[in-house]
């Protein structure tokens, strides 16, 4: 791209009245994936730039790393930019990196890691490559659908905002997670009322789509006869596998329909998915994680899997050695157990609902296992890996983490106990977003 086309871009959210303009070089990307510039002593960071470009920028406020800015105009493009593919990019706030080549994008991936590890003192740890998973292949979203001036839109939050932007299109998602909208702005027509918002979280699953509609009310209460009506036709229409809803945010999903079971397959293993559960964005990137865990244990022959969820790793794990699969999730848990015991699985499958980060597996109960996977949420799993530090009887561990912070900080925990890094492989299951996956193997020295 020439270097002497302008690209004019409005952020949306920001201040309208900048305290100041200013023309900067953008000198490298963040950890939210931003470019970042130099004003005097301040950083600025700078949404939907890449470095190399000179940029007109408004600043719009001061955030804890710096200053905040909104970029006008990019007076001359960067090597690396690229025509973003999405139509609603720089509006969505779904997306942080489109415009950024192949290349550069891979490497900035792989750097979130390098870096989080470098500070924690680990920057002699080898990153490898990063596996992109590529757009289309995400199976589960959160819509926010609402009626604003009469009109239903459905989509996802501006940036910078709470705006929703009317989204026609997600190159992100698998076809049939893309055109559940259309499905949803018909029904929500006949339901919302102005200013009303729903979040609808679906999954895309064996059975077909899993849809929950979070209602948001501050009261929770039943549904009556004739709403529960209106919301089964409406699955019947959109041919949604199972439809809950969710009254408001301290009701757990209520099933009000089940047209078919959604079912995930596991390893192999056909898992029925609790309304509302989680489970890793594409399926791709989950048999990646499911690959990388079993490598990492080696000949274990006796493995827990911590933060197990709903058997992701378990049950892959469950085919070469026996496993003891603890999650906090008591639905999660006991999906697990079924699917475990419909195939025969339950002398290799032991399960426990636990609470990993008040009570970590530790001392003598780590006795029984030479080797531990932990997969926790973004918070990371410290109290776990402190536990693990302290025995010598497990030799291998596999940390998952989609956090580079939290990971590098465990890691830092691991080592500090006697193990030492085998692999890091980064896996981009988010992409064109700031987050990485990572999967990393330790082995007791």
């Amino acid at each position: 791209m020439s270097g002497r086309r302008r690209h004019r871009r409005t952020a949306v959210g920001e201040a309208t009245a900048p305290a100041e303009r200013l023309t900067l070089t953008i000198d490298t990307l963040g950890a939210q994936g931003e470019g970042i510039a130099r004003r005097g002593a301040d950083l600025v960071f700078v949404p939907l730039t890449v470095p190399g470009e000179q940029v007109t920028v408004d600043i719009v406020g001061r955030g804890p790393g710096g200053l905040k800015g909104r970029l006008v105009e990019v007076m001359a493009a960067g090597s690396d930019r690229i025509e973003p593919p999405c139509p609603h990019y720089g509006t969505c706030g779904g997306c942080a990196l489109q415009h950024l080549a192949p290349a550069p994008y891979a490497a900035w991936k792989r750097d979130q890691v390098i870096t989080a590890l470098a500070q924690r003192g680990l920057s002699e740890v080898k990153v490898g490559s990063p596996i992109i998973i590529p757009p289309g292949r995400r199976r589960r979203t959160a819509f926010i659908v609402e009626r604003v001036d009469g009109r239903i839109i459905a989509g996802y939050s501006a940036r910078a905002s709470h705006r929703v932007v009317d989204i026609e299109r997600c190159l992100l998602l698998t076809p049939a997670l893309d055109q559940l909208r259309d499905a949803l702005r018909r029904f929500a027509g006949t339901w919302l009322k102005e200013g009303e918002r729903w979040r609808v979280h679906a999954t895309e699953s064996e059975g077909g789509l899993d849809v929950v509609i979070a209602a948001g009310r501050q009261k929770s209460g039943g549904l009556a006869i004739a709403a529960r009506r209106q919301l089964a036709g409406f699955a019947d229409e959109a041919d949604l596998a199972r439809l809950s809803w969710q009254n408001s945010e301290t009701d757990p999903p209520e099933p009000i329909i089940v047209r078919r079971m959604p079912q995930l397959m596991l390893g192999g293993v056909a898992v029925e998915l609790p309304p509302g559960g989680f489970l890793q964005p594409s399926a791709e990137g989950e048999a990646i994680l499911g690959d990388l865990a079993v490598e990492g244990i080696g000949k274990a022959k006796r493995v827990a899997d911590l933060f197990a969820g709903i058997g992701t790793l378990s049950l892959r794990l469950a085919a070469v050695t026996k496993v003891s699969a603890i999650d906090s999730d008591p639905r999660l848990i006991a999906a697990l157990a079924k699917a475990a015991g419909a195939v025969g699985f339950s002398g290799r499958v032991e399960t426990e609902v636990r609470d990993l980060d008040r009570r970590p597996l530790a001392g003598d109960e780590l006795e029984p296992f030479s080797a531990v996977v932990f997969d926790p949420p973004r918070a990371g799993a410290r109290a776990q890996a402190e536990a693990l530090a302290r025995t010598e009887s497990v030799e291998r561990v596999v940390a998952v983490s989609c956090n580079p912070a939290t990971f590098a900080r465990d890691a830092r925990i691991l080592v500090d106990g006697g193990f030492r890094p085998i692999r890091v492989v980064p896996v981009d299951q988010f992409t064109y977003a700031a987050h990485v996956e990572i999967v990393g193997q330790f082995r007791r020295v």
